[in-house]
């Protein structure tokens, strides 16, 4: 006789759809996946959200106000159909707005007039974007299948699905290019850092119209998956960088010796002087969970 229990389906626990929050012109209603604040209007904040809107934010008023003159966005932009990932604005053309999604578009727009906005389709979610603090036109942006792809916004259709084509492409790491910063202080010097938890220093040459793009150098941090990593604006070699660990590393990338040799022609253009440096060039930064457990020894 068969077990009577085993002839009985089992039934299987439905998953409850949460119902997609409607789009809000006010505030966001989904988690929000990047900043960038407008270094020459200083009380410009611009957000990009999982809810698929990018928001404009005035910091001079009060958004903590209730009513829709008062308080919350005073623009809200519907550009992309998935979660906007990536946003920055354009330090030299201030009222320009770049954004990356996970719809796999890369975009830019006038704030003013974000109906007039080009980009291009790509072949993969985007991770980061970056505008070229040396060209107002130019722009970086880093994707999930490992590769950082360079534009020429000029270029682009209004029509993101017509055919795009990239001043240059680099197959930067194995896994996501998670982390992307062009170097304020040298043109053409790039640093990215990927799942594969290393950071990568790279070197883009200009000759004839034609780009030549080399690794610097690369390390593994020890920050574990690379989640950001920024150039110092007042040291042309130094990096920050953090990452999965919970752990942030400042990298004096001038102490190694290769990179100070295959950058000195740019230095010395930029006018950039290094000093003879000694040691790996590594400095860790204690987190708040590893000044606890030192107190807890004291103890």
């Amino acid at each position: 006789m068969e077990n009577g229990s085993s002839t009985k389906k089992k039934k299987k626990k439905k998953k409850k759809k949460q119902a997609k929050k409607e789009v809000n012109p006010n505030y966001h209603v989904d988690a929000v996946l990047a900043l960038s604040w407008n270094r020459s209007y200083r009380n410009l904040l611009a957000s990009a959200s999982a809810d698929t809107t990018v928001k404009l934010w005035d910091l001079s008023r009060d958004l903590t106000a209730s009513g829709d003159e008062s308080g919350g966005a005073i623009r809200s932009f519907q550009v992309h159909r998935d979660k906007v990932q990536a946003i920055q604005w354009n330090i030299m053309d201030p009222s320009v707005l770049l954004t990356g999604s996970y719809d796999r578009t890369v975009k830019t727009f006038d704030s003013r007039a974000p109906d007039g906005s080009v980009g291009a389709m790509l072949g993969a979610d985007v991770e980061a974007v970056r505008w070229d603090p040396w060209d107002p036109h130019c722009f970086f942006v880093s994707l999930e299948n490992g590769y950082v792809l360079n534009f020429d916004a000029r270029t682009l259709s209004s029509d993101p699905a017509r055919s795009s084509s990239t001043r240059f492409t680099l197959f930067a790491h194995d896994g996501a290019v998670s982390a992307l910063d062009v170097n304020p202080h040298i043109p053409g010097c790039l640093v990215t850092g990927g799942t594969d938890k290393l950071v990568k220093i790279w070197n883009v040459n200009e000759t004839g119209g034609k780009r030549d793009v080399s690794l610097v150098t690369s390390r593994d941090l020890d920050v574990g998956k690379v989640f950001t990593a920024a150039w110092s604006p007042d040291d042309a070699l130094t990096i920050a960088a953090g990452g999965s660990k919970g752990k942030l590393q400042i990298w004096d990338v001038g102490a190694n010796a290769g990179a100070r040799k295959t950058l000195a022609t740019k230095l010395k253009n930029a006018s950039v002087a290094l000093r003879e440096k000694t040691g790996d060039g590594v400095v860790g930064v204690a987190s708040d969970d590893e000044d606890d457990e030192e107190e807890e020894e004291d103890v």
